[in-house]
C-alpha cells in the first residue's frame, strides 16, 4: 500500500491492493488510534472486489479531513478461513500547504511571483503552469526552490516583454517524498497596468498641467508625482475620485516653470501592495521668446527674428499679420533647432518692396513634438524712413559743407558721419552735426574748411529705438587734385624731360600748357589721358647745351571755371669722362671717372655692376670736392671682389635737382682666374692633381713646383674656349703633399704669375663590424682615418628601406664614422654589407670600397613566478653563435656575480644558469646580458624576466554606528591570473543590499578590491576577510577590520541671553586619540582660550569614551543657532554631529487697573522646543490653581492668572521649569486717572490738538493735576497754559515735533502725597509729505517700471480722501492715459495695492512700459479733509538707449579699426566689449550730463583688431567674418546689447621661392584678401643684393603686373611678370598691398635661377670614350636631361637614377667610343617637373685623328710628343743615348695635323723617305 502527500483540503484516495487471492477478503480501514473506519463523517470505505485473483480496497479521504498529516491502517482478515491470521498494513497521508503571492505592476516591468509550500518533509517539484500549458522559453525564469526546515519557495520570475496583459499562472505541486502522490495547482495571478505621461513645452513662467493616465488597474491605485526625488503635494490631482474602469488620472499643475524639469509619476498597486511601484516620466521643458523690432531705410529688405531659448528640440515658429504684404515680397521661417545654444531663430524676411510703411507682425511658437502644449504668441515691429544726401567738387582749399537728410520718422535717430569705417571727429578744420528732428525729418552736415585732397564720406544712420536695426549708409564725396614739378640736370648732349605731375584727379582729366618765358611751346610734349587718378605731362628737350628754365599750366576739364594752375621747371646740364683698367683676380685696382661744368657738386656718384650699386668692405668709393667747376668719382675695388671681367657704371646723381634722372658711364675691369683641383687618395694609389685657368683670352704659361723646386711629370694644357687646364702625376702618395701650380698671364705680360696651392691627402679605411642578438637594431660602421674634411660614406648589399638607414658621419679629429643602422626586422640572418668611401669636397677622387660584417644571434630566459621563501633557477640560452659568448646576469641595475653556471659553446649554442635562493614578496626584473667576444665592439643582447611573489595588505575603517564605512585590500607582486574577493566568515561578498564591491583591473602587478559597507549595516565592529587566488598557489587571507562607535549630544531650552551648555559624547572608539571641535553655522570654531564668551572642555578619552561640552554665555544666547560637533579619531576622516542651541522667550505683563476692577496677568513662553511647565505662583510662593500649562514645541504658550476685584498693589512670579527653573514676575497697580483720546493718535504738523485727563473715582480728593512728557515732568509752554477743574485736566498743543513722544498724567493726593499716574497716550507728529521712489526711473525698450508713491493715513483731524497722478502736469486718468510734455500718449496702469495690516499710510503704485514717448516727471498728489498741502517728490522717467556709429567694420592683421557705442541712461553703466575671433579695446570713455534730466550720455571707442591667422597654401585664404558685441549693463534687467560684423581683410599667402632661368620669362604671384577690388593697388619691391634695402620696382619696359578678379572667398591674386630675366632680378621679392587706407606687405619670395655648370672636355682621339659632366642647380632633382650634339642635332637621355635628391645635381655622360664626326658644340638640355626648361653653356668637342703609323728606325723607337698648344703632335726618334725629332730635308720638324689625319711633311729623315700625307 503506497503512503501520500497531498495538498491541504484535497481529497485523498489510499488503496490497500491484496493479491494470489482465490476469494475475496474482509478489509478492515483503521484510523491511528486503532479505531475502525467506516462510511461517513468524511470517509468513504470499500473492501473491493476480486478479479483475476486480486482484490483493491481503497479508503477515500474528504477534504475536510486532509488538514493535518495522518496515518491509516489496511487490515486484511481471510473471509473463508476466520481463524487465518490477519495482516495489517499502514499507509502514511501527509498534508501541506500552498500560498501564492500574487502581483500588479507595470506592463512590460521585469518582475516575480511566487509560491510557499509549507509542511512538507522533503522538496517537492514545482512546475509553473499558464492555461497553454507550462511555462518556457527566455521571457521565463522559473526556480523550484529547495526544502528547508518545512518550507519551500519556488519563483518564476518573468521578463517584461512577456509583462502584457493580466495572466493566472499555476503553480504545480508534486510530493518529493511520496512522488506518486496526486499534484496540487494554486493559482498565482500577475495583473498588468499601463501608464501614460504627458510632456509639455511651456513658456517660462506661464502655468502649465501635466497628465499621467493609468490603465488596466483591478482598484483604484495611490500615484505620487515626484521633482528629484521629492514628493510633490502642491498642485496635485492624484485622481483617486476620477478611477473608473481600471482607469485613473493624476495632474500635476505646474504654476510657475522657471527651468526644464522632469518629474516622475509613480504608481503604487492598492489591491496588490506587495507589488513594486512603478515610475514613469513626464518632462516639462520651458523656453523664452525674444523679438527683434526694427525701423529700417525705406525699400531695404531686412530680417525680423522669434529668437526662442532654453529648447532641446525643434518647435514651429509661425509668422500672421501679413495680409498685406504681397507672398513674393516676404519668406517666412521657423527657423532650425541649433543644439549648441540651444536655441531656433525665426525670421521674417521682407524683401524691399514689402519695407514701405509701418507695420506689426506677430510671431507664434508651438510644440511639435509635444501637442498638447499652449502655443505662445509675441509681436514684431517695424518701422521705415527715407534718406538723401549732396555731394561737393571743389579745388584745394575751397571750403564746403556736405549734407544728409533722414526724413519720414517719428522719432530722432543716430546719424554719424564716417571715412573708411571711422567716425569723423571734429577738429582740423572738419566740423560735423548729427542734426536734431524737426517735424518728421532730421538733417546732419559735415563742414570743411581749406580742403587739401579727396575726400569721401559716408552718412550712416541707425534707428536709436530699435537697437536690432540695420544701419542705412549714403556716399558724399569731395574731391582735389595736386601738382608736382619735376626739375632735372643730365649729363652734356642728353636728351632731357622735365615734367609736371597732376595727381588724385577725380574728375575726367585736365590739361596741360608749358611756356619758355612768354613762348608757348607746343612741340615734344606729351601729356598722358587720366590713368589711376594720375596725369602726367612731359616736355622733352633734345641734346641741352644750356640750362633752361620752363612753365607748366594746369587746367581742370570738367570744373572750367577753376583757376589755372603754374608751376615753374628747371633744366640744367654738365659734363663725364671715364677712366677704365685691366687686372688680374684679386688684384685691388681703382677706376674713376671725371665731371665737368658743374654749379652745384652732385649730390652721389654711385658705382653700379650689374645695375646695382656695389657695397661692402670690398669696394671703397671716393668723390673729390668740387673744384673749378669739376669733381672726380672713384672706386677702389679690393682683391675680394676682382674675380671676373666686369663693366662698371659711374652713375652721377645731380646735386641741384633731385629728380633728375642718373646719368650713367662706363668703366671696363677685366680679369681671369685659377682653379685647383684637390685630390683625395687612398695611401700609395697613384692619382692626378690639375690646375684650371678660365677667363682667358691669350694662353698662358704653366709650371708644377713643390717648395722651390720645379716639378717634372707635368703638361701645361691648351686654350679650349677661355679655359686652359694643365696636370701634375704623383704615382705613390704616402702622406700629404702641396703642389704649386705657377701661371704666367699671356696676355699682359707684365702681370706678375699666380701662384696656386693644390693639395693631394691620402687616408686609411677600417672596417667595424658586430655580432648581436637578432631582431636588435643594429649599427656596423666604416672608419676613415688621416682626413682633413667631410667624405662621403655610402654603403651597398641591401634593398634600400625602411629598414636600413644609412649615415654618412661627420668629420671629427682627422677622422670619419660612416655607420648602416640595421632595423630589427632585418637582422635575422648573418649579412655581409660593402662601405664605399668618396671625397666630397674632391669629388674627382676615386671610391673606395671595404666588406664589413654583421652575425646575429637568439636568446631565451622564461618568467619564474615562485612563494616567499623558495629557491628558483633561471636558465638564459644563446643560439646561432659562431664562437662562445660571455655572459653577465643582472638582478634590476645590480650585476651578480655568485650563483651563476655558464656551460661551453656547442653546436652554435650556449647557456648560463643563475639560482636566486630565498625569495621575497614583491616583482624583481633579473636580465641576462650576452657579449660578443668575435666583435667585441657590439652591443650587448639582453633578454629580462621577472621573479613574482606576492603580498596582501588591508586597510580598515572607523565610523560611527549607521555611517557609511569603506575597507581596501591590494594584492601587490601578482599575476594576471590572479583574482581577489571579500568574504564574511565563509560566505563571498558581491556587490546587493548592504555591500558594493568594486574591483580594480589587474595592472602593474597589483589587484585591489574595495567594500563599501551601508550605513545601516553599521551597526557594530566587524571583521571581514580578503582571499587571493592564483592557479597553482594557496590562497592569501587577510583581515579587514570594520570598528564602529557612538555619538550621543546633549542640548536643553533656556531663556534668551541665559548661559547654556552642549554635550558631546563618543563611546567604543577603538582609536587612541579623538579630537572635538565646536563650530557654529557660519564656521567659527570656537578654540579660543581668550575669548570670554564661552568656555570649551574636550575631555579625555578613557574606555574608549569622551565627552566634550561647550558652555556659552548670555551674549551668545540671543537666538536660536545650530552649532555642530567635529569628531575626529586619529588620521580618519572627521564626522560631524549638529546640536541645537534652542533658547526661548518669557514676557510676563502686568496690568493697571481701577479700584474694584478685575486683572488679568499674562505670561507668554515663546517658541520653546523642549517640553516646559509653565505657572503662576503667589507671593508666599505657592501655585495659583489653574495655571499651569505645558508648552508646545515651536509654539506660544500662554497662561494667564485673572483677579476679581482688586484694590491694592501686588505682585505674582511665573515659573518656567525644564532641566531647570527660571522666575518672570507681573505686578497689578490700582490707578483711577485716564488720559483721553486713548491710545495712539497721529496727527499733521501745525494742527492743535487737546488731552484731556479725568480723575474718575467717585470720591473727589483734594490734590493736583500734572503733565509728564516722555516719562519726565513737562517743560513745554502748553504745560503752562491749563485748563484744570478738581476731577480733570486739558492741555492743547500745537503739535510739532517738540511735542511728538508719550504722555502721560498724574494726581498727587493731598492727603497722603501718593501720586497716580494715568494711562499712556502717544502723539505722533506726521510730517506734511509723502514719498515716492524711485526718484528716477530708467528702463530699456519693453520692460516695465513702477513708481511707489506713499502719504500719511489714518490721521486724527484730517481725512485722507484719494491720491492722483500727473506726467508733466497732466492728469493721468482712471483709465491710465497720459500725455507726456510733446502731448504724445503715455499708457500707465494702477497695480492692485495690498493694504492690509497697514493704518499709518496709504500706498499707490503707477506702472509703465518703457517706450520713447514715457518720458517725462511724474508726480503724486494727495487730497485731504480738510486740505492740507502735503509735499511729494516727483519721479524722472526716462529711455535706457545703445547705439554705434557702424554697423561693421574692416580691419587687417596690422591695422584696427574703431568704433564708437553711445549710450543713453541714469548712471554710469557696466560695458562689455567682445570680438569672436580678436581683440576689443577701450580706447576711450567720455560721459556728459543731459540737460534738463537726471541722464548721462556715455561715449565710449572701443578698438576691435585681430591678428593674422596661419597661412600655410593660397587655399588656407579667405575673408574672414568676425562678430564684436558690445554689452552695458549685462545680467542685469537693463541689459543692452549691440553686435556688428568684423571683416579682416589684408592676409596674404605668397611661396617662399620660386625657379626661373636668365632669359627666360619669370612670373611671381602674390596672394590677398580684400573687401573689393576697385581699392586695391600693389607695389612690386625688390631687395638690392648690394644694400639689402628694398625699393619699389617701376614698371617700365621689361616688367608688368596682372591683378586678377577677386573670387568667392574674397581672394585677389597680384602678379609681376619679368618679360626677359636677368641675373640682377635674381634676388628677393615682396609685394605692398593697398587697400582703400590700409597697407600690408607679404612675406618674401626669393627669385632662384636655375643653374648649370659644365665641365670642360679635352681633346681625344677618335674611338677614345669621352664624358660630358654638368653640376645643376634647380628646384628639384630634373625629370630629364639630355646631352644635345649641336652640330648634327642628336641627343641622349641621361640616366638620372643614382643622382641624388639635393641641389646641386651632379650628371654626366659618356660616349664610349667618339668619331670625328661628334666633334663640335655640346650642351645638356634639362626639364623639371614643374615645366621649367632650361638649356646649358656651349663646350666644344676636339676630335683629334691620328697620322698614319710609322715603321720604326732600326736600333730606336718611335714615341708621340704632344705640341704645347695644339692639338697636334710629333714623333720622337729615341736612339741609345740620343733622341731626335722626325724632320724633312729642311730640317724643319713634321707635325701630324690630328684635325686631318696627315703630316705635314713629305719628305722625312733619317733614311730620307717620301709618306703619304693622308696616312
Amino acid at each position: 500500500m503506497d503512503s501520500f502527500e497531498v495538498k491541504s483540503g484535497t481529497t485523498a484516495t489510499l488503496s490497500c491492493r491484496i493479491s494470489a487471492l482465490e476469494s475475496a477478503l474482509t478489509v478492515t480501514w483503521l484510523k491511528s488510534t486503532g479505531a475502525t473506519i467506516t462510511n461517513g463523517n468524511g470517509f468513504t470505505v470499500s473492501a473491493g472486489s476480486i478479479s483475476s485473483g486480486n482484490q483493491v480496497a481503497t479508503l477515500v479521504v474528504g477534504s475536510t479531513l486532509t488538514q493535518n498529516d495522518a496515518s491509516y491502517t489496511c487490515k486484511v482478515v481471510s473471509s473463508t478461513y476466520p481463524a487465518s491470521a490477519e495482516a495489517q498494513v499502514v499507509a502514511q497521508l501527509n498534508v501541506f500547504d500552498v500560498a501564492s503571492v500574487n502581483k500588479e505592476v507595470k506592463q512590460g516591468s521585469t518582475t516575480t511571483i511566487s509560491c510557499v509550500i509549507t509542511g512538507i518533509t522533503d522538496t517537492a517539484t514545482v512546475t509553473w503552469r499558464t492555461s497553454t500549458g507550462e511555462v518556457s522559453g527566455s521571457g521565463f525564469t522559473a526556480t523550484q526552490g529547495s526544502h528547508s526546515g518545512g518550507t519551500q519557495t519556488s519563483t518564476l520570475a518573468v521578463d517584461g516583454t512577456q509583462v502584457n496583459v493580466d495572466t493566472a499562472y499555476t503553480c504545480r505541486v508534486t510530493s518529493g517524498s511520496f512522488p506518486q502522490s496526486p499534484h496540487s495547482d494554486t493559482a498565482a495571478d500577475l495583473n498588468v497596468y499601463a501608464v501614460t505621461t504627458t510632456n509639455k513645452d511651456a513658456h517660462v513662467g506661464i502655468e502649465t498641467i501635466l497628465s499621467c493616465r493609468v490603465t488596466g488597474l483591478s482598484a483604484a491605485a495611490t500615484i505620487t508625482w515626484k521633482k528629484d526625488s521629492q514628493v510633490q503635494s502642491s498642485g496635485v490631482e492624484d485622481g483617486t475620485g476620477g478611477y473608473s474602469g481600471g482607469s485613473q488620472t493624476s495632474t500635476l499643475t505646474v504654476s510657475d516653470p522657471q527651468s526644464d524639469v522632469v518629474y516622475s509619476c509613480e504608481v503604487t498597486s492598492a489591491a496588490l501592495p506587495d507589488s513594486p511601484t512603478s515610475s514613469t516620466t513626464a518632462g516639462l521643458y520651458t523656453y523664452s521668446v525674444d523679438e527683434t523690432s526694427k525701423e529700417n531705410l525705406r525699400g531695404t529688405a531686412t530680417t525680423l527674428t522669434c529668437k526662442i531659448s532654453g529648447i532641446s528640440e525643434q518647435l514651429t515658429i509661425s509668422w500672421s499679420g501679413l495680409d498685406s504684404v504681397s507672398p513674393s515680397d516676404y519668406t517666412a521661417s521657423g527657423g532650425t533647432y541649433e543644439a549648441a545654444s540651444n536655441t531656433q531663430t525665426g525670421t521674417l524676411s521682407l524683401e524691399s518692396a514689402a519695407v514701405t510703411a509701418d507695420a506689426t507682425y506677430t510671431c507664434t511658437v508651438t510644440s511639435i513634438n509635444y501637442p498638447e502644449s499652449d502655443p505662445k504668441a509675441v509681436d514684431v515691429f517695424l518701422n521705415v524712413y527715407d534718406i538723401a544726401v549732396h555731394n561737393r567738387e571743389v579745388g584745394t582749399g575751397t571750403s564746403t559743407t556736405l549734407s544728409c537728410v533722414v526724413s519720414d520718422l517719428t522719432q530722432a535717430v543716430t546719424v554719424t558721419w564716417q571715412q573708411s569705417g571711422v567716425t569723423v571727429v571734429d577738429g582740423s578744420g572738419v566740423t560735423t552735426s548729427s542734426g536734431v528732428l524737426s517735424g518728421s525729418s532730421q538733417t546732419a552736415t559735415l563742414a570743411m574748411t581749406s580742403p587739401s585732397q579727396d575726400e569721401e564720406y559716408t552718412c550712416k544712420v541707425k534707428s536709436a529705438a530699435f537697437s536690432d536695426s540695420e544701419a542705412s549708409e549714403e556716399t558724399v564725396r569731395l574731391r582735389v587734385y595736386q601738382v608736382t614739378q619735376g626739375d632735372v640736370e643730365v649729363k652734356e648732349s642728353t636728351t632731357a624731360t622735365i615734367t609736371c605731375t597732376i595727381t588724385n584727379i577725380a574728375s575726367s582729366g585736365v590739361s596741360v600748357q608749358w611756356k619758355l618765358a612768354d613762348q608757348i611751346i607746343s612741340a615734344n610734349v606729351e601729356t598722358t589721358s587720366l590713368n589711376n587718378k594720375q596725369q602726367v605731362s612731359q616736355l622733352t628737350v633734345s641734346s641741352p647745351t644750356e640750362d633752361q628754365e620752363y612753365t607748366c599750366i594746369v587746367s581742370s576739364n570738367e570744373d572750367t571755371d577753376s583757376e589755372p594752375f603754374s608751376q615753374s621747371v628747371s633744366l640744367e646740364v654738365f659734363g663725364v669722362t671715364p677712366k677704365n683698367a685691366e687686372v688680374k683676380t684679386g688684384t685691388e685696382t681703382e677706376i674713376s671717372c671725371i665731371i665737368t661744368g658743374l654749379t652745384t657738386a652732385v649730390t652721389s656718384v654711385t658705382w653700379l655692376l650689374n645695375s646695382s650699386p656695389v657695397s661692402g668692405d670690398g669696394f671703397t668709393s671716393t668723390l673729390t670736392p668740387l673744384f673749378s667747376g669739376s669733381q672726380t668719382g672713384k672706386l677702389l675695388v679690393k682683391s675680394s671682389h676682382v674675380t671676373e671681367d666686369r663693366e662698371y657704371v659711374c652713375r652721377v646723381v645731380s646735386g641741384k635737382f633731385s629728380s633728375s634722372p642718373p646719368q650713367d658711364t662706363s668703366v671696363q675691369l677685366s680679369v681671369y682666374d685659377v682653379e685647383p683641383i684637390h685630390k683625395d687618395s687612398l695611401t700609395g694609389k697613384e692619382t692626378t692633381l690639375s690646375c684650371k685657368i678660365t677667363g682667358l683670352t691669350t694662353a698662358t704659361t704653366v709650371l708644377w713646383k713643390q717648395g722651390d723646386t720645379t716639378l717634372s711629370g707635368s703638361t701645361p694644357g691648351s686654350l679650349v674656349g677661355e679655359t686652359q687646364t694643365s696636370t701634375l702625376t704623383v704615382t705613390n702618395p704616402t702622406d700629404d703633399q702641396v703642389y704649386t701650380c705657377v701661371v704666367t698671364s699671356g696676355l699682359f705680360a707684365e702681370s706678375a704669375p699666380s701662384e696656386t696651392d693644390v693639395k693631394l691627402d691620402v687616408y686609411s679605411v677600417q672596417a667595424g663590424s658586430s655580432e648581436v642578438k637578432i631582431g636588435t637594431e643594429t649599427t656596423i660602421s666604416c672608419l676613415v682615418t688621416d682626413i682633413t674634411a667631410q667624405m662621403s660614406i655610402t654603403w651597398s648589399g641591401f634593398t634600400p628601406g625602411e629598414n636600413f638607414v644609412e649615415n654618412s658621419g661627420t668629420f671629427s679629429s682627422n677622422s670619419q664614422t660612416g655607420t648602416l643602422t640595421v632595423k630589427s626586422p632585418e637582422v635575422t640572418t648573418d649579412e655581409t654589407y660593402t662601405c664605399s668611401v668618396t671625397s666630397n669636397d674632391r669629388p674627382t677622387s676615386d671610391v673606395e670600397t671595404l666588406d664589413v660584417k654583421l652575425n646575429v644571434y637568439d636568446i631565451e630566459l622564461p618568467e619564474i613566478q615562485a612563494k616567499s621563501g623558495t629557491d628558483v633557477t633561471f636558465t638564459c640560452t644563446v643560439s646561432g653563435l659562431t664562437q662562445s659568448v660571455t655572459f653577465v646576469w643582472f638582478k634590476q641595475e645590480e650585476e651578480l656575480s655568485s650563483g651563476i653556471n655558464t656551460g661551453t659553446f656547442t653546436a652554435g649554442k650556449q647557456s648560463s644558469e643563475l639560482t636566486v635562493t630565498g625569495v621575497t614578496q614583491g616583482i624583481v626584473s633579473y636580465t641576462c646580458k650576452v657579449r660578443s667576444t668575435e666583435f667585441p665592439t657590439s652591443p650587448e643582447g639582453s633578454v629580462s624576466a621577472n621573479l613574482k611573489v606576492f603580498g596582501l595588505v588591508t586597510t580598515g575603517d572607523e565610523v560611527p554606528i549607521n555611517t557609511a564605512a569603506s575597507i581596501l585590500c591590494t594584492a601587490a607582486g601578482v599575476s594576471a591570473d590572479s583574482t581577489i574577493e571579500w568574504y564574511d566568515g565563509e560566505t563571498k561578498l558581491s556587490t546587493g543590499g548592504s555591500y558594493t564591491v568594486t574591483k580594480e583591473a589587474w595592472e602593474n602587478n597589483q589587484l585591489e578590491i574595495k567594500l563599501d559597507i551601508t550605513s545601516a549595516a553599521v551597526t557594530e565592529d566587524k571583521d571581514f576577510i580578503c582571499v587571493v587566488s592564483t592557479p597553482g598557489q594557496v590562497d592569501q587571507k587577510t583581515t579587514g577590520k570594520l570598528n564602529t562607535y557612538e555619538i550621543t549630544t546633549v542640548s536643553y531650552d533656556v531663556p534668551v541671553s541665559t548661559p547654556s551648555t552642549l554635550t558631546c559624547s563618543v563611546s567604543g572608539v577603538s582609536a587612541t586619540e579623538v579630537d572635538f571641535v565646536w563650530l557654529d553655522n557660519s564656521g567659527k570654531e570656537y578654540n579660543d582660550v581668550n575669548d570670554k564668551t564661552y568656555s570649551f572642555v574636550e575631555g579625555t578619552l578613557a574606555g574608549g569614551s569622551q565627552t566634550s561640552t561647550l558652555t556659552l554665555k548670555e551674549t551668545l544666547t540671543t537666538e536660536d543657532q545650530m552649532f555642530t560637533c567635529r569628531i575626529a579619531l586619529g588620521q580618519q576622516a572627521h564626522f560631524d554631529t549638529e546640536i541645537p542651541l534652542k533658547v526661548f522667550t518669557v514676557s510676563a505683563v502686568g496690568q493697571s487697573v481701577q479700584s474694584g476692577q478685575p486683572a488679568t496677568l499674562t505670561c507668554s513662553v515663546v517658541n520653546p522646543t523642549d517640553t516646559l511647565t509653565v505657572g503662576w505662583y503667589d507671593e508666599s510662593d505657592q501655585v495659583v490653581a489653574g495655571t499651569t500649562k505645558s508648552t508646545i514645541a515651536d509654539q506660544t504658550t500662554v497662561t494667564e492668572l485673572t483677579l476679581e476685584s482688586q484694590v491694592v498693589d501686588s505682585t505674582y512670579t511665573c515659573k518656567v521649569s525644564g532641566h531647570e527653573e527660571y522666575s518672570f514676575t507681573a505686578s497689578v497697580e490700582i490707578n483711577d486717572l485716564s488720559l483721553k483720546p486713548e491710545g495712539e493718535s497721529r496727527v499733521f504738523e501745525g494742527v492743535e490738538f487737546t488731552l484731556t485727563c479725568s480723575y474718575i473715582s467717585t470720591t473727589i480728593s483734594e490734590g493736583s493735576f500734572s503733565w509728564i512728557f516722555n516719562e519726565n515732568p513737562c517743560t513745554l509752554a502748553a504745560c503752562s497754559n491749563l485748563k484744570n477743574t478738581a476731577k480733570s485736566s486739558e492741555l492743547t498743543l500745537s503739535v510739532h515735533s517738540s511735542a511728538s513722544g508719550n504722555w502721560r498724567c498724574s494726581f498727587t493726593k493731598k492727603s497722603n502725597s501718593k501720586e497716580i499716574k494715568s494711562n499712556e497716550v502717544t502723539l505722533i507728529n506726521v510730517a506734511l509729505s509723502g514719498t515716492q521712489s524711485p526718484d528716477s526711473a530708467w528702463g530699456i525698450i519693453g520692460t516695465q517700471s513702477s513708481i511707489t508713491c506713499v502719504v500719511p493715513s489714518g490721521l486724527a483731524l484730517s481725512t485722507l480722501n484719494d491720491i492722483k497722478w500727473t506726467l508733466d502736469g497732466n492728469d493721468i486718468g482712471d483709465t491710465g492715459i497720459g500725455y507726456n510734455n510733446k502731448n504724445e500718449v503715455v499708457q500707465f496702469t494702477f497695480p492692485d495695492v495690498d493694504q492690509e495690516g497697514i493704518t499709518t499710510t496709504k500706498k499707490s503704485i503707477i506702472s509703465f512700459i518703457h517706450s520713447t514717448s514715457a518720458v517725462g516727471t511724474l508726480q503724486c498728489q494727495a487730497n485731504y479733509s480738510p486740505e492740507r498741502a502735503v509735499s511729494i517728490p516727483s519721479t524722472h522717467i526716462n529711455l535706457i538707449t545703445l547705439s554705434s556709429d557702424v554697423e561693421s567694420i574692416v580691419i587687417t592683421p596690422t591695422f584696427s579699426a574703431d568704433v564708437t557705442f553711445t549710450t543713453q541712461t541714469d548712471k554710469t553703466p557696466t560695458t562689455l566689449s567682445t570680438m569672436s575671433a580678436g581683440t576689443a579695446d577701450s580706447k576711450s570713455t567720455n560721459e556728459e550730463s543731459i540737460p534738463k534730466s537726471d541722464g548721462i550720455v556715455v561715449t565710449e571707442v572701443v578698438t576691435f583688431s585681430s591678428s593674422s591667422t596661419t597661412i600655410s597654401t593660397k587655399d588656407d585664404l579667405s575673408r574672414k567674418e568676425y562678430t564684436y558685441t558690445y554689452t552695458i549693463n549685462s545680467g542685469l534687467p537693463s541689459q543692452l546689447i549691440l553686435s556688428g560684423k568684423a571683416f579682416l581683410i589684408g592676409e596674404t599667402f605668397i611661396d617662399s621661392q620660386i625657379w626661373s632661368t636668365i632669359g627666360e620669362s619669370s612670373k611671381i604671384t602674390a596672394h590677398f584678401t580684400a573687401s573689393e577690388k576697385a581699392s586695391v593697388s600693389v607695389d612690386w619691391q625688390q631687395k638690392s643684393a648690394a644694400t639689402n634695402e628694398w625699393t619699389s620696382i617701376p614698371l617700365t619696359s621689361g616688367y608688368s603686373t596682372i591683378l586678377s578678379d577677386m573670387d568667392d572667398k574674397g581672394v585677389i591674386s597680384a602678379t609681376i611678370i619679368i618679360d626677359k630675366t636677368e641675373l640682377s632680378d635674381i634676388t628677393d621679392y615682396r609685394a605692398q598691398v593697398n587697400i582703400a587706407s590700409f597697407q600690408e606687405t607679404t612675406s618674401e619670395i626669393k627669385l632662384n635661377a636655375v643653374e648649370a655648370t659644365v665641365e670642360n672636355v679635352s681633346p681625344v682621339f677618335e674611338k677614345e670614350a669621352v664624358t660630358f659632366s654638368a653640376s645643376i642647380k634647380g628646384p628639384s632633382k630634373p625629370s630629364s636631361v639630355v646631352l644635345v650634339h649641336k652640330d648634327s642635332g642628336s641627343e641622349a637621355r641621361l640616366d638620372l637614377t643614382s643622382v641624388s635628391s639635393a641641389s646641386p645635381f651632379q650628371v654626366s655622360h659618356t660616349i664610349d667610343s667618339v668619331y670625328f664626326s661628334g666633334q663640335g658644340n655640346y650642351y645638356f638640355r634639362v626639364a623639371f617637373a614643374s615645366g621649367l626648361e632650361f638649356e646649358s653653356e656651349q663646350i666644344k668637342l676636339v676630335v683629334k685623328i691620328r697620322c698614319k703609323p710609322l715603321t720604326n728606325p732600326p736600333n730606336a723607337q718611335l714615341t708621340e710628343e704632344e705640341i704645347t698648344d695644339s692639338n697636334n703632335y710629333k714623333m720622337i726618334v729615341e736612339c741609345s743615348s740620343s733622341s731626335f725629332s722626325i724632320m724633312d730635308e729642311n730640317l724643319q720638324e713634321a707635325i701630324c695635323n690630328t684635325s686631318t689625319g696627315a703630316y705635314d711633311k713629305t719628305d722625312l729623315t733619317p733614311c730620307l723617305r717620301t709618306i703619304d700625307p693622308s696616312g
